[in-house]
C-alpha cells in the first residue's frame, strides 16, 4: 500500500476510535487526542501524496527533457550525416573536375606531339594567334606537410597545381598555362576567386602563403637568359619562354579554328591520315612517344582513317603490338572509336 494511504487510513482509524470513545465513554480527552491524531495523519497523507506528485512531475519532466534530447541528438546526427554526405559528393565532383583538367592537359600535350613534325609548335600557334593570352603567374608556398598542413592536404593542393598544369619558374614561383586559366580574369576580386576555387579546391582550412599572384600577358612578356653559370641539380630555372616552348598554350577552343587556318597543314587531310591524331584522347605521354615515333610504318600498315575504321580491334591491337606499343589493347579500342566518329564527321 502507498505510504499517503496509510496515513489516509490510520486518520479514518483514529476518527473512528475517538467517536467510539467519545459515544461509548463520554471521555472527551481521548476523542480529543483520537481526533489530533485523525488531523494529523491526514495532514502527513497530503504531504506524501503532495511530494510524490512533486516527484512525479519532475521524472515526467526529465523524460520529456530525455526524449527531447534523444530526438536532438538524432537529428544532429542525420544533419551530419548529410553534411558528410554533401561533403563527400563535392570532393567526388571536384576530383571529377580536377581529373577532366588532368585528361584536357594530356589530349593537348598529344596534340602538340602528333603536330610538331608539321612545324606546328608553340611559338607558330602563337603566331597566328591573334589575341592576347593571359595566365597568373604566382609565387606559393607554405604548403607542405609536416609543418603547415597534413600530407593528405598537401598533396590535395598539388594535385590541383598538376591539374593545372603549373609549370615552375624558380623555386616557388610558378605559372599556369592560358588554356587553364579563365582568359576574363581581371580584377583582383576575380582573381582571389579563381585562386580560392582552383587552387584551393574551395577549401578554407588549407594553411598556405600567397606571397603574390598576377595576370600576365605572356604574347608580351620580355624574358632572356643571359646567364654562363651551370646550372647544377638543385638551382633549376625557367624562363616563360622555355617553359611554354613546347606546350599548347593556346585555349582549347581556339585551337582547332587556328588549325584549321593554318598554311602549313590541312586538318581535314592531317585527320584522315595522321593515325597520331586518333589517339590523342586516350594516349598516356609514353604510349604517344612510342607511336609518333613509330607513325610511318603504323601508317603502312593500317592505312588511313577509313581503313582503320573497318578494321577489326583485335587487328590494330597486334599492329600497335608489334610496333612495340605499351598496352596496346585500351589505345587500339580508342583509336578504333575515334577513327569510326571522325570517319562520319568527315564523310
Amino acid at each position: 500500500m502507498k505510504s499517503e494511504y496509510k496515513f489516509y487510513l490510520f486518520a479514518v482509524l483514529s476518527l473512528i476510535s475517538g467517536l467510539s470513545i467519545a459515544i461509548i465513554n463520554r471521555s472527551i480527552p481521548i476523542a480529543l487526542v483520537s481526533l489530533v491524531f485523525a488531523i494529523g495523519s491526514s495532514f502527513w497523507g497530503y504531504r506524501t501524496d503532495q511530494r510524490l506528485q512533486d516527484k512525479q512531475e519532475v521524472i515526467e519532466e526529465l523524460l520529456e527533457d530525455k526524449q527531447d534530447l534523444k530526438e536532438g541528438l538524432s537529428r544532429k546526427s542525420r544533419q551530419t550525416a548529410q553534411f558528410r554526405e554533401k561533403l563527400t559528393d563535392e570532393r567526388e565532383e571536384k576530383e571529377k573536375l580536377r581529373e577532366a583538367k588532368k585528361q584536357k592537359n594530356r589530349r593537348l600535350s598529344n596534340l602538340k606531339r602528333a603536330l610538331q613534325r608539321k612545324g606546328v609548335d608553340t611559338e607558330y600557334l602563337i603566331e597566328k594567334y591573334d589575341r592576347s593570352l593571359y595566365a597568373p603567374l604566382m609565387v606559393l608556398t607554405h604548403f607542405s606537410a609536416p609543418n603547415n598542413n597534413s600530407e593528405d592536404d598537401a598533396e590535395f593542393i598539388t594535385e590541383n597545381l598538376k591539374a593545372l598544369d603549373t609549370k615552375m619558374l624558380h623555386g616557388s614561383a610558378r605559372i599556369v598555362p592560358p588554356r587553364n586559366f579563365d582568359q576574363d580574369v581581371r580584377a583582383k576580386g576575380e582573381l582571389r576567386e579563381w585562386f580560392d576555387e582552383n587552387v584551393l579546391g574551395g577549401r578554407t582550412d588549407l594553411t598556405h602563403k600567397l606571397e603574390v599572384i598576377s595576370v600576365i600577358d605572356i604574347t608580351k612578356t620580355f624574358d632572356r637568359d643571359a646567364s654562363e653559370k651551370k646550372e647544377g641539380p638543385d638551382f633549376k630555372t625557367n624562363t616563360v619562354s622555355e617553359l611554354f616552348e613546347t606546350d599548347t598554350v593556346i585555349p582549347t577552343e581556339d585551337l582547332l579554328d587556328i588549325l584549321s587556318r593554318s598554311n602549313r597543314i590541312s586538318l581535314e587531310q592531317e585527320l584522315r591520315e595522321n593515325i597520331a591524331l586518333l589517339v590523342v584522347p586516350s594516349a598516356s605521354e609514353q604510349q604517344m612517344e612510342e607511336l609518333v615515333d613509330s607513325q610511318t610504318s603504323l601508317q603502312e600498315s593500317l592505312g588511313d582513317l577509313s581503313q582503320i575504321a573497318e578494321t577489326p580491334v583485335d587487328d590494330i591491337k597486334t599492329a600497335f603490338a608489334q610496333h612495340g606499343i605499351t598496352d596496346p589493347q585500351e589505345l587500339a579500342e580508342g583509336a578504333k572509336e575515334e577513327a569510326e566518329r571522325l570517319k562520319k564527321v568527315l564523310s
